[in-house]
């Protein structure tokens, strides 16, 4: 693959990853968290799906893990893309994350209750319907970014220019 058509395709599922972002926000937090920094890894552990993290003055960024959720089908992938936002919106609130009552409390907000059917009326059995409706498939762009390995430097040079280019 040329690297004109590499670059197009990185920049295509960064982009509906970002949009998957943008729809979970407006839904279940009304467009209230941060922007931030999304990327995949080569290098977690087989246990660990994602894991969010806020790195100060860098800002906050999810990270997934390219060899597990490349497997996940889109429900599966939206469950661990909203698990890792909710730390987002701890660590907005002044908190320091984890997974304590407030986090718990959070998930029943939006839904996602371990083992149990997800309510199509909660907030995020309305965002995957907003994924549906928009033909978004962010587990297709999870894919094609885990084939094609970029860096960690690329994924943050092309988070600030999709967060300059979205904020105006």
């Amino acid at each position: 693959m040329d690297t004109t058509t590499a670059l197009a395709k990185f920049e295509a599922s960064c982009r509906i990853l970002y949009r998957s972002y943008e729809i979970l926000n407006r839904v279940c937090w009304q467009g209230r968290l941060p922007a931030s920094c999304l990327s995949l890894s080569f290098r977690m552990k087989p246990s660990t799906a994602a894991y969010a993290q806020d790195a100060g003055i860098l800002g906050k960024r999810i990270v997934f893990n390219a060899d597990l959720c490349r497997l996940l089908e889109k429900a599966d992938l939206l469950q661990i893309f909203a698990h890792e936002m909710i730390h987002i919106f701890q660590y907005s609130q002044g908190s320091r994350g984890g997974h304590g009552k407030d986090f718990r409390n959070e998930q029943r907000r939006l839904g996602l209750i371990l083992g149990e059917v997800i309510p199509p009326s909660s907030p995020f059995g309305y965002a995957l319907f907003m994924h549906d409706l928009c033909q978004l498939r962010p587990e297709l762009a999870v894919r094609t970014l885990a084939s094609l390995r970029p860096t960690r430097r690329q994924f943050h040079d092309f988070f600030r220019t999709f967060d300059t280019i979205s904020t105006h």
